[in-house]
């Protein structure tokens, strides 16, 4: 019968080398995937970037069950559109606030987004609050 040698804690060895290879390629990875990223402090919605004199408009258009509300006035889709036509024949830049809450039917948000990409609106936000 054969006897297994033992071995001593003197012969164990820990290899560096592919640690090392591990970390750096990790620390790698992670900077391409961040370079890429926008920094959340550009981000921050408390202060407005608009600057006095530009041309920029913004508008809030709010979904309701029923219809449209575009800067606190109900309107429907028909009147909703020569709002957004009229906008964009005054400026060329201007910015879309689209409000949705609880309440609000998902096909009323998708008709507002399909107006706005209609009259060629290219800056537009959906912002979700709670509550009517």
């Amino acid at each position: 019968m054969r006897t297994r040698q033992r071995r001593s804690l003197e012969d164990a060895q820990l290899l560096m080398t592919p640690m090392i290879d591990v970390v750096f390629l990790l620390l790698i990875f992670f900077i391409a995937v961040t370079s890429e990223s926008i920094p959340l402090s550009i981000l921050d919605a408390s202060r407005g970037n608009a600057q006095p004199g530009n041309d920029t408009i913004d508008v809030r258009i709010g979904v309701l069950p029923s219809g449209f509300t575009i800067d606190g006035i109900t309107v429907d889709s028909g009147k909703l559109d020569g709002a957004l036509s009229s906008i964009v024949d005054r400026s060329k830049r201007q910015r879309v606030v689209v409000v949705c809450s609880e309440q609000s039917r998902h096909e009323k948000l998708v008709e507002a987004l399909d107006l706005c990409e209609k009259n060629g609106i290219e800056q537009v936000a959906i912002m979700s609050r709670t509550g009517p």
